[in-house]
């Protein structure tokens, strides 16, 4: 038999082992210094030395800032403690803003604005004081940009300026305004601070004028007017009631004022000032009545928006005065609280709703009894306090929707 050299299994390897030792160490090589430049680079960003020059993707909007254009008849704007905080968050987390500008006539501009602190060569910073003057440096040129006011301006239309505007589902929304519209369709002149906030959010409701702000968590940064016009609670009351019912209608989660005191203006545009009632100066006069006895009525305007509370408790002790002295003799007095009908009416015109603001009603009617027993020692025994809702007793029945049905009717009979 001829014998025959078999290869060696452990020589076969050997030789292999070494072709790729060669091989590995050559890729070893090439590996070696890709690792090498991956890390410096990596360390480089780490420091702050170098950065990408571009982004794949833009910031992320992180809020929409909506203002109205200055004008002569409102506050500067200045940034709330809350804004600031946001701002510097935003700025933190290298997002952006939406920064939409509402014109007078409710035409709109809207830009991103990057807040990611950056050198002036473009460079992401990581130095905290230098970070911070960056932010501070965002914010200021932010707020300059808010107060520039716009030749010509003579109207003021944040609300048609959101129906212009597309803002993100889910972001939280900044507004600045005083809120006080000039062009419709809430033109707060025609509203008169007496239009139920109800009445406006069907109306806008049937023309299909609604924003877009889903799911926006609003703060309403609320400017004072400036000069000399002051705005009672009452007033900011009422606007508070109305934007909110207005922003909440366009699906809105949230809404939170925040109001900021009277300054100066930050332009000098003249606008049309829009009239604030005042509490009469006259006394209320007694009116007599059929059967020989005397009415007074207390109109909603001495009463803050929605509430019992009095405007102001002395002018309204002073205007009272004249009543009260006709009706000292009285044998029995009827202290009657009713409010306009707010709810719907069937086919055959009955309210819907007879209740409906009774409890106010009634709060009102037992103020002013309070006032009349505890300031003019008028004895409650021979009081009767009532409160209406719906159309019951409603001193204006052919028109039960009338601000003039928000009063308290003090009554008495006959001697």
């Amino acid at each position: 038999m001829m014998n025959r050299k078999v290869p060696s299994y452990r020589a076969k390897s050997r030789n292999s082992a070494i072709r790729f030792a060669g091989t590995r160490s050559r890729h070893h090589k090439r590996w070696s210094a890709v690792v090498v430049v991956v890390l410096a680079v990596a360390g480089f960003v780490l420091a702050g030395i170098l950065i990408p020059p571009s982004v794949s993707t833009p910031p992320e909007v992180a809020a929409v800032v909506v203002y109205t254009a200055p004008d002569a008849q409102q506050t500067a704007y200045s940034p709330p403690a809350d804004f600031v905080t946001a701002i510097t968050t935003i700025a933190n987390d290298h997002n952006s803003i939406l920064l939409v500008r509402v014109e007078g006539d409710g035409s709109t501009s809207t830009v991103t604005r990057d807040l990611t602190p950056r050198t002036s060569g473009g460079e992401v910073l990581n130095v905290p004081d230098r970070i911070q003057q960056a932010i501070d440096i965002h914010l200021e040129a932010l707020i300059n940009e808010m107060n520039r006011s716009t030749p010509g301006t003579t109207s003021r239309g944040l609300y048609a300026g959101l129906l212009q505007a597309r803002i993100p589902h889910g972001v939280p929304v900044w507004i600045f305004s005083s809120g006080l519209d000039l062009c419709d369709p809430d033109d707060t002149r025609d509203l008169a601070w007496t239009v139920p906030v109800a009445d406006l959010v069907n109306t806008l409701n049937d023309a299909r004028a609604v924003p877009d702000l889903a799911g926006a968590e609003v703060k309403f940064v609320m400017t004072a007017p400036a000069g000399g016009q002051e705005m009672r609670s009452t007033q900011t009351q009422y606007l508070h009631e109305m934007w909110s019912g207005l922003l909440m209608n366009a699906s809105a989660s949230s809404v939170l004022f925040i109001n900021m005191p009277p300054g100066q203006s930050a332009s000098q545009e003249q606008v049309a000032i829009v009239p604030l009632p005042t509490l009469p100066d006259t006394p209320i006069a007694p009116q007599p009545t059929a059967d020989g006895g005397v009415t007074c009525t207390l109109s909603d305007v001495f009463f803050v928006f929605g509430s019992d509370m009095f405007v102001d408790e002395n002018k309204t002790r002073a205007n009272l005065q004249d009543c009260v002295t006709a009706m000292r003799s009285a044998p029995a007095i009827t202290v009657m609280g009713t409010v306009s009908y707010e709810g719907g009416f069937d086919s055959l015109g009955n309210p819907l709703d007879s209740d409906y603001g009774k409890p106010l009603a009634q709060a009102r009617a037992n103020k002013v009894a309070t006032m009349l027993a505890d300031d003019f020692g008028i004895p409650r025994s021979i009081m009767t306090i009532q409160g209406f809702g719906g159309t019951s007793h409603l001193p204006y029945p052919q028109d039960p929707k009338s601000p003039q049905n928000r009063a308290v009717v003090i009554s008495t009979t006959a001697v």
